[in-house]
């Protein structure tokens, strides 16, 4: 049954954007939107005319309530804390949580505990916290809808099926912007080249998590969380075309496989129906003339692949290590200050320093800082030897 209204956190990204203009195809009402700094919130509000909207950066909350003020009757909420106080109210049916990175943990973690349910693109949330939201969830009797489109592939393939059923769920790559440079030459790659995405139009972070493979192995995390599956029951598969998502494969042999466009449009709408669907006038796909391919993941090229399968099993603080090194890391490449290899190279190291323990909330956020700041630290010492190299 499609929801009445919503809050949406991380509005002004491109999973926010696309929720927008969802909601007003399906007449969901957005009660309250939140975002860290961008100005574009402006816009949105003017557009959407929501009750109330959070800026977590308080300088930038300032500009945001100067632009609007005598334009709008929203209430604004601004500083640390100012996502959750405006989007976690009890006046909406759902949280969208479309943040990006670790500041989608805690509001989704509010959300559960008032016992909203929510629908959920921000991956690192069940990647740093996965033990405690999925408790926390249950506990309080709400759902987690994932909004990712091969979770909501996943999703679609388990309908009207026993998960106890299920041999393996295979979450498909596109291998990102340099699927196809040399091997050799990655080092070298420019932040500028890792974001020309061929298939998909996504934020900078997710853009470079889908070149390096951190992405499909934050989502591999995900899906054991969300499906409630064992490391050894979830994989990857490449396929540069991105029109299968995911993959299913049952114990009697059969496999259900999910297809559609890559426009992320297709599976918010799915999330804020389910377990209906609605018509819409999006693009639809047609098979004529496309090829469809798959390969084995070459985890040289995408280490994190390689690396993700031993977090999997540990399930303790070392995915928030995984996701807290790896965020530091992309920022520091987008900025000129480290290679494009020593993402997954340093992300690696971080692991091997850690000393893993049992993921509360207090642990998971402290591993997730903690990761941040050794990253830091090692890119600095690996920017200073090749400086002087």
């Amino acid at each position: 049954m499609t929801v009445k209204s919503i809050s949406l956190l991380g509005s002004t990204g491109s999973i926010g954007k696309s929720t927008i203009k969802v909601t007003e195809e399906l007449g969901i009402r957005v009660k309250a939107m939140a975002c860290n700094s961008s100005m574009d919130i402006v816009d949105q509000v003017l557009r959407v005319r929501p009750d109330r909207v959070g800026v977590e950066d308080m300088e930038a909350g300032m500009r945001v309530k100067r632009a609007l003020a005598g334009r709008t009757k929203t209430e604004i909420e601004i500083g640390p804390g100012a996502a959750i106080r405006a989007c976690v109210r009890d006046d909406v049916d759902t949280v969208v949580n479309a943040a990006v990175g670790g500041s989608g943990l805690l509001p989704t973690i509010a959300a559960l505990e008032r016992g909203m349910d929510v629908r959920l693109a921000n991956k690192e949330t069940l990647v740093i916290g996965g033990a405690v939201v999925t408790a926390t969830a249950k506990e309080h009797n709400a759902k987690i809808i994932a909004i990712d489109s091969e979770h909501a592939a996943v999703t679609q393939c388990l309908a009207g099926n026993e998960i106890g059923k299920v041999s393996k769920v295979v979450l498909t790559m596109s291998g990102g912007a340099l699927r196809n440079m040399k091997l050799e030459e990655l080092r070298d790659a420019t932040p500028e080249k890792a974001l020309e995405h061929p298939n998909w139009n996504m934020g900078k972070k997710i853009t470079i998590d889908c070149a390096t493979g951190m992405n499909k192995a934050f989502e591999m995390i995900e899906a054991m969380w969300l499906f409630d599956l064992p490391a050894n029951k979830v994989d990857a598969i490449l396929h540069p075309q991105s029109l299968v998502h995911a993959i299913v494969t049952y114990s009697d042999g059969n496999e259900l496989a999910h297809l559609s466009l890559p426009d992320m449009r297709h599976a918010i709408q799915y999330s804020l129906t389910y377990p209906g669907r609605a018509a819409n006038a999006l693009p639809k796909l047609s098979l004529v003339g496309k090829r469809l391919e798959f390969e084995e993941i070459d985890v040289v090229r995408y280490k994190p692949l390689g690396i993700v399968k031993d977090v999997m099993w540990e399930m303790n603080t070392m995915p928030a290590v995984l996701n807290g090194a790896n965020d530091e890391l992309v920022k520091r490449f987008l900025n000129h200050e480290i290679k494009f290899t020593d993402i997954a190279d340093i992300t690696e190291e971080v692991l091997l320093r850690h000393k893993p323990s049992t993921p509360t909330l207090e642990n998971v956020i402290d591993a997730n800082i903690w990761a941040g700041h050794e990253a830091a630290k090692l890119a600095k010492l690996e920017r200073k030897e090749t400086v002087n190299g």
